[in-house]
């Protein structure tokens, strides 16, 4: 286990090494493309477990490499029909637009591989949503704040010349108020679709 973990860093540096001309004559980065918003906490309200399910939605990011290995990056994007349970059962639906700002840092950096880490300070929007009690027979607006945070992200870029794919993970601090009650969000944002690089 120890040689296999020495080969994969000695093959890691080896490839970092490798000519970058090409990769770094481009100074810009644009990725685009499909995400899923997956909340990985839930909360106990009034004694009843509440969460919110996994929105689907575009996403896009632009990168300004400003170092050979370091870029500032930012994107956003639109998850949309996230519903909010309540002990499993569905009573509304939400938007969820994650901005995010951060600084990557590139391990591998060549014309066909480009891997990178980042640290991000996140603000993400909630949607104000509409709650229905059939039993009562009441409607009540919720209104719901914007909730600022950091997080962190690595991706991977293959494809040689200006075009190619992208693929990326996410990780952002959140919560969502609840009508005066915060729920635990913490999503994890898997996103895939294609990079320009220019």
């Amino acid at each position: 286990m120890k040689r296999t973990l020495l080969y994969a860093l000695i093959g890691l540096v080896i490839i970092s090494l490798a000519p970058q001309a090409a990769a770094q004559d481009e100074k810009f980065a644009v990725r685009f493309g499909v995400f899923s918003v997956n909340p990985t906490s839930d909360t106990v309200i009034m004694g009843m477990n509440n969460e919110l399910t996994t929105a689907y939605g575009p996403q896009g990011s632009f990168e300004w490499y400003f170092a050979d290995r370091f870029g500032v990056e930012g994107g956003g994007g639109w998850a949309f029909d996230a519903d909010i349970k309540m002990d499993g059962n569905v009573f509304a639906g939400v938007s969820i637009l994650p901005l995010t700002a951060g600084i990557n840092w590139h391990p591998v950096r060549t014309p066909k591989v480009d891997w990178g880490i980042g640290v991000l300070a996140s603000v993400v929007v909630y949607s104000d949503f509409t709650f229905v009690d059939t039993g009562m027979g009441t409607v009540t607006s919720v209104e719901t704040d914007a909730d600022a945070g950091l997080g962190v992200q690595t991706f991977l870029d293959i494809g040689s010349g200006r075009w190619g794919a992208s693929f990326g993970v996410k990780w952002l601090d959140s919560d969502f108020d609840l009508g005066g009650q915060s729920l635990s969000v913490d999503p994890i944002i898997i996103s895939a679709g294609a990079r320009l690089r220019f």
